[in-house]
Order: C-alpha cells, then sequence, then structure tokens
C-alpha cells in the first residue's frame, strides 16, 4: 500500500484521499479531555489518539485497499501486511506532525486553505470549483465548513513542514551517474565452488565425537512433545445418499444463479449445470446433516464420557493416528480448522468441540501422549550422525573455500589451485547486479554489496559465500562499458527520481529520530499495541 501511495503521491485520487484522511485530524480537538483519555490509544504532547479516531482510519484504509485490489481483506492478509499497525504508526506520525508544525509556528493563510480546497477536482466542474459539490461532500460527511477548513489548514502546515525536511536532501552528479551504472552495466563473474559432498567424505565420526556432540547440541537434538489421538469423522459423504433434492430446488438455485451473474455474461444453460447443482447441494445439505450428528455425539460423550463406546454403539469406525508433534499435524486432519490448539489443549478423557474440515466435522480424543525429551546415542544414531557430518563438512567446507580465496589473492593460479580442492569451476555470463541474484549462487545483500567495487585491480570478492549445496569464491571476469552519451541522455531523469526516493527517505529518517526523541522525553505513549485492538 506505501508503494501505491508513493507512485500515486500526486494524482487527484490520492490528494482527495489525502483530503479525506485530513478529516481525521479533527477529532483531535475540542472534545472533553476525561472522555478522550478513558479511551485513548496513544498520546502524544498532551493530545489523544483515541479509539474512534484508529477505527476511522483503519476503515479509511481497508476501504483503500479493497479499491486497489478488490475483494475484502482476510485477517491473515491484514496479518501479514500489518494493517493494524500501520494504521496506528500513520496516526502517531500525523499528531507528531501536527505537534512540530505548531512548535515550528508554521502558518498556513486564509488564501491557502481556500486555493488548495478550490483546486480539489471531486469539487470541481468544467475546471472551476463548484460551490454545490463542495456543499454536498461537507453534507454527506457531516462535517461543517469551518471544521473542514480548519483541518485542511493542519494538513497544509504539515506538508509545508514535510517539504522544508525534504528539501535538505540533495542528489549529485555522482550519484546519478552510479544509478545509471548499476542500471545499464553487466558484469561477469568466474565461480570456483567446493560442494558440501567433498567435505563430508572427510568426515568420518569416532563414537566419543557423537557422545559429545549430543551433549553439546542437546536441546536442538531433543525430540518434541508427542500425540496420538482418535477421533470420530462425520464425513458428508456418508450422508449425501440419504439426501433427497427436488427438481424445484435446482431449478430455484440456478435462477438465483442467474441473477448473480446479470451484467456479466450469460449464464450456461440449465440443462448444462442441472447435474452440477444437484450434486452440490446434496453436499452441502450432508455437510449440515453430519454437524447435527457430530453434534449429538458430541453432547452424548461430553456428558457420559464414552467416547468409544458411543461409537460401537452407532457403528462408528473410531479412527487412531501414530504419534506427532506440533508442526506434523496427520494429513487427514491438516485442513481441520483449529485441531493443533484444540488437540494440543486436550488432557485426560477430554474431547475437542465439533471441528469442521472441508469434507466433514470430527470428534477428537487424546490417546496417548509423549513428553519431550532428549535421545540417546543408541536409538538416535542416524540422525545425530547425520546431522554432526552436516555441520562438520559445511565447517570444513567454508574453512576451505577461505583458505583458497586467500592464496588467490597472494598470486597463486585460481584454476590449478581450485582443481587440487576439487573445486568446480563455471562462469555467471554477464548478468545485471540489479537483477537481484547472481546466476548459480543466489541472491542477498552481502553479495550485492562484495560485487561493486570489483574489478580488474580487484579479482576477488572478499568473503565467501554459501549456495545450496557447497561455499563458492567469487572473481571479477568483465563488465560491459558505460556509455556517456546514454547518461547524459538520461541525467536529469536519474537524478530527479533519485531525489524522490531521497527525499522519501530523508524524511522518514528525521522523523523516526523526531519520534524517538519524544518517546525519550515521555511525550508520545502508546497505550495500546496494535495487535491487540
Amino acid at each position: 500500500m506505501l508503494q501505491f501511495m508513493r507512485k500515486h503521491a500526486r494524482s487527484w485520487i490520492m490528494k482527495v484521499l489525502l483530503g479525506l484522511i485530513i478529516i481525521v485530524f479533527i477529532f483531535y480537538f475540542g472534545s472533553l479531555r476525561w472522555s478522550r483519555e478513558a479511551e485513548s490509544v496513544a498520546e502524544v504532547d498532551g493530545k489523544f489518539i483515541t479509539y474512534t479516531d484508529y477505527r476511522r482510519e483503519l476503515q479509511n484504509t481497508l476501504d483503500m485497499y479493497r479499491q486497489t485490489f478488490g475483494g475484502n481483506i482476510s485477517d491473515e492478509v491484514m496479518k501479514s501486511l500489518k494493517v493494524k499497525e500501520r494504521v496506528l504508526d500513520n496516526l502517531v506520525n500525523q499528531a507528531v506532525l501536527v505537534n512540530i508544525a505548531e512548535r515550528m509556528n508554521i502558518t498556513v493563510s486564509d488564501e491557502e486553505v481556500q486555493r488548495y480546497i478550490s483546486r480539489y477536482p471531486a469539487f470541481q466542474r468544467g475546471g472551476m470549483f463548484d460551490e454545490r459539490l463542495y456543499q454536498q461532500f461537507l453534507k454527506y460527511n457531516r462535517i461543517s465548513a469551518e471544521d473542514f477548513e480548519a483541518a485542511q489548514r493542519k494538513g497544509l502546515r504539515i506538508i509545508k513542514l514535510e517539504r522544508m525536511i525534504r528539501e535538505g536532501a540533495k542528489v549529485s552528479d555522482l550519484e546519478a551517474f552510479e544509478a545509471y551504472r548499476l542500471q545499464t552495466e553487466r558484469i561477469n563473474l568466474e565461480i570456483f565452488k567446493l560442494p558440501l559432498q567433498n567435505c563430508r567424505r572427510e568426515v568420518r565420526p569416532t563414537e566419543k565425537d557423537l557422545e559429545a556432540y549430543l551433549s553439546e547440541n542437546a536441546e536442538t537434538l531433543r525430540v518434541p512433545e508427542q500425540f496420538q489421538v482418535r477421533y470420530l469423522a462425520f464425513l458428508a459423504e456418508h450422508y449425501a445418499g440419504k439426501v433427497q433434492i427436488s427438481a424445484d430446488e435446482v431449478k430455484s438455485h440456478y435462477e438465483r444463479m442467474k441473477q448473480g451473474t446479470a451484467g456479466r455474461g450469460s449464464a450456461p444453460p440449465f440443462a448444462q449445470v442441472q447435474d452440477r447443482i444437484a450434486r452440490e447441494l446434496r453436499m452441502a445439505r450432508a455437510m449440515t446433516v453430519a454437524a447435527d450428528e457430530a453434534k449429538k455425539a458430541h453432547d452424548t460423550i461430553y456428558q457420559e464420557e464414552n467416547f468409544e463406546a458411543y461409537a460401537k454403539e452407532k457403528g462408528l469406525p473410531v479412527h487412531t493416528t501414530g504419534f506427532f508433534s506440533g508442526g506434523n499435524l496427520p494429513a487427514e486432519l491438516r485442513e481441520v480448522k483449529n485441531a493443533a490448539e484444540e488437540i494440543f489443549s486436550l488432557k485426560g478423557n477430554d474431547v475437542s468441540p465439533v471441528l469442521s474440515g472441508p469434507r466433514g466435522h470430527y470428534l477428537i480424543k487424546l490417546a496417548a501422549r509423549k513428553p519431550s525429551y532428549v535421545p540417546k546415542l543408541s536409538e538416535a544414531r542416524v540422525q545425530i550422525e547425520g546431522k554432526y557430518i552436516n555441520d562438520r563438512a559445511r565447517s570444513l567446507c567454508q574453512a576451505t573455500a577461505q583458505e583458497v580465496l586467500q592464496r588467490f589473492k597472494k598470486g597463486e593460479d585460481s584454476r590449478s589451485l581450485a582443481r587440487a580442492k576439487g573445486m568446480d569451476i563455471s562462469e555467471t555470463g554477464f548478468f545485471s547486479l540489479t537483477a537481484g541474484a547472481v546466476p548459480k549462487v543466489g541472491s542477498s545483500k552481502e553479495i550485492y554489496d562484495t560485487l561493486l567495487p570489483l574489478s580488474e585491480k580487484n579479482l576477488f570478492a572478499d568473503r565467501v559465500f554459501s549456495s545450496d549445496d557447497g561455499f563458492v569464491v567469487l572473481k571479477f571476469k568483465g563488465r560491459t562499458g558505460v556509455d556517456p552519451k546514454g547518461f547524459e541522455a538520461r541525467k536529469d531523469e536519474l537524478r530527479e527520481r533519485l531525489l524522490q526516493m531521497k527525499q522519501t527517505g530523508y524524511f522518514q529518517a528525521w522523523l523516526n529520530e523526531q519520534k524517538e526523541l519524544m518517546t525519550k522525553e515521555g511525550k508520545i505513549t502508546i497505550k495500546k499495541e496494535a495487535g491487540a485492538l
């Protein structure tokens, strides 16, 4: 979303949205302090950010997501994007900027406010400000012109403050040239790879080595707590044969489907889809029947603690799993919602509540539990020996590759030494450093930073790098040239793009510094974590 906002920062859509978001500021002022403090989620130098403010900003943000990407935003997506955290942080940022603008006595004249509002595309018709559209907007949002204009004044003070800070960022011709070089230049590397397999052959652990390794790595080798469960499955497919679906129900469902696709093309003929509709309706109803049966079973078993007896009486098979740990549920239970947390909370003869999956409903009972333990060498020799060999091989491989790199730098013939050490030799071919990965090696910031200074005078990367199955030494092989005329043609464009990026980073660093200072001074207090809101 931040990328979207930056990309469209100058579009009329974002200007309208900015205006709407600024409305939030009016709710910072004018209410009784005690009531705002009671429901506040944060405080910035005596000004409260209330839960109402937070919910309004969250709703604005979610609406923007929906308009941008379409559809609803699931809880999982919200967590992965940290939407709640960003909303709270945004409100704190706004409050901090208002506070600093006030302290710096940044002013906005009435004429500036009027000019800013009159240029809103949403308030214009035929390229001119339309008072009627403006009044309709105020009425729809239930806000007076005075409050709205006061909010815009605060927003413009923030814009002025941000502009002042951003103007401190500058871009030199050298920075622009480096950006051009990174975009257009290609580099070719020679790869000397020491396979892990070569080093594994050299590792021959003794009994004493393995015992010491087990002792040193007891916690990482610990076998986690394991569970075994019994469960009853009430699957829709077991009840589908007892469900009757009438022709009228199928036809009615088809008509609703047609109405739902109106305006998006014609629906398929009824004869073509009636069997599929009948099957879907039958399975949906069978899921309901299965849920009812599972609920009856749960209530009886919960009262009488007769899990196996109830299953025998009703002719239900009792399924028993093997032992499994927390992150490794049996395949048949992986799609059952909340199965893991319910299973791991079971005790004694407890039976789980009715749990649902895509195929049906389940009742689960704990059968056995094995506590976590550190295995003895005799019972887990294969696993322990395998881990020992892998760990020692990686250490040996890395040390050998590092030794080779140092000898390369001292002038030894790289190809002869590499062959003597059993290393594979290949080339990347010319590639762009902006591609994000080194062919045949992988990607990381460390690799990227190391490759930038490579040249005929600085042939080798300063360190060795890990690949999926070994360690590599990278040697400069060649670069494509940089076209000076091409740079001159693009210099102004590159400087402008770099300046925008640098200004954004400059301003954000300044804002973070101000927030950190105000927090140390006790002027910023977060009263409720975003995840709990």
